[in-house]
């Protein structure tokens, strides 16, 4: 496109272009594919990588923003993190090939290592301090804190356990499902009503004045309505939420949620389009660690009963704190003579080979 602009043959019409990524971090995620096809896809293996100036930032800002207000020993220890960060990205600081033992510091007391110990950590404010806190301080309080956890399987578990603990009665919104181009007598409505598919809403959503939520879809980019924007509830109506953005340039403002019809791609695994009428959201309290990339919250959770599976998810979960000890880790249950704080560390260590 700018070739055709500028009227120009010359790489990106002749203009300096700015690429900003980590290959730390997740990549392009790619249904049923093997490593080496999710590394061809890497921006590194584009044609015109050998003319990339690669520019190396040095600083962790998430950890250091604020290192002119800390101590000396505030300091060292943030900068400490942040190197073990490193080494949790690039794999140096891995166990074994696909293993990591964590610090002690980062995984919770012995006697509240599950679930209930991970939410308390994330969420502690009680419910009745909860339930008096005006809109604004609910809107502080939720924008800076989440759960994370690899599988969608999870997180909506621990997604229902919070909205337990949240005060207010829950209203259940259901969906409308229909199939285009079958024959829907195919296909039972139970059926089509039980299918939990990533970046769909659920057939029977549950959701409470007060609660975060993630849209699914880009609604109006110009207001800060984008696929992945979360918010808080403020009314619950049949035909239309009230909400208020959490994060980004618009956090405060106020929007309205519609209902809409939602589709699924060919990376669902269906042999039929599912066609889904229903607010686009899902409960926001947790979150798979891919959602939240790119992400800094205060305080943050990671479910590691089920390990990572794919490389950078690890190192995403825990970067995406502001503060040393603003993260906790939940490690799956250990037998008997086995370390109690070893987990799967996936790194795919050919694609920082190919950023040399």
């Amino acid at each position: 496109m700018l070739q055709d602009v500028r009227s120009s043959t010359a790489r990106f019409g002749g203009v300096t272009v700015v690429l900003a990524g980590d290959p730390k971090q997740c990549l392009p995620v790619i249904p049923k594919a093997s490593p080496a096809q999710i590394v061809d896809t890497c921006i590194m293996n584009a044609d015109f990588w050998g003319e990339v100036q690669v520019l190396r930032l040095s600083t962790n800002m998430r950890l250091l923003a604020a290192a002119d207000r800390m101590t000396k020993t505030e300091r060292t220890k943030a900068q400490g993190f942040a190197n073990w960060f490193l080494g949790v990205g690039d794999g140096s600081a891995n166990k074994t090939e696909d293993t990591i033992a964590l610090p002690s510091d980062l995984l919770l007391p012995a006697a509240s290592r599950n679930r209930s110990g991970l939410i308390k950590h994330v969420y502690p404010v009680p419910v009745l301090v909860l339930d008096n806190m005006s809109t604004d301080e609910k809107v502080a309080y939720f924008s800076n804190r989440a759960i994370l956890a690899p599988k969608n399987s999870e997180v909506d578990q621990i997604n229902d356990m919070v909205l337990d603990l949240l005060p207010g009665e829950a209203q259940t919104f259901y969906n409308a499902d229909s199939v285009k181009d079958e024959d829907e007598s195919l296909f039972l409505i139970e059926y089509l009503q039980s299918l939990n598919i990533a970046g769909m809403p659920l057939h029977a959503a549950k959701f409470k004045v007060g609660c975060p939520v993630l849209l699914l879809r880009n609604l109006d980019p110009a207001a800060g309505l984008c696929n992945g924007t979360r918010l808080l509830l403020t009314r619950l109506h049949a035909r239309v939420l009230k909400a208020i953005i959490l994060t980004g340039d618009h956090a405060g403002q106020p929007v309205l949620l519609p209902r809409i019809t939602l589709k699924t791609g060919s990376s669902a695994g269906l042999p039929f389009t599912l066609h889904r009428t229903q607010f686009p959201i899902r409960l926001a309290m947790a979150m798979t660690i891919n959602k939240l990339q790119g992400q800094s919250l205060a305080q943050v959770g990671v479910c590691l009963e089920t390990p990572v599976f794919s490389h950078g998810q690890l190192y995403v979960a825990l970067s995406r704190t502001t503060s040393v000890d603003g993260v906790k880790v939940l490690l799956h249950p250990t037998e008997d003579g086995e370390a109690d704080n070893v987990t799967e560390n996936i790194v795919f260590r050919v694609v920082f080979e190919l950023m040399k």
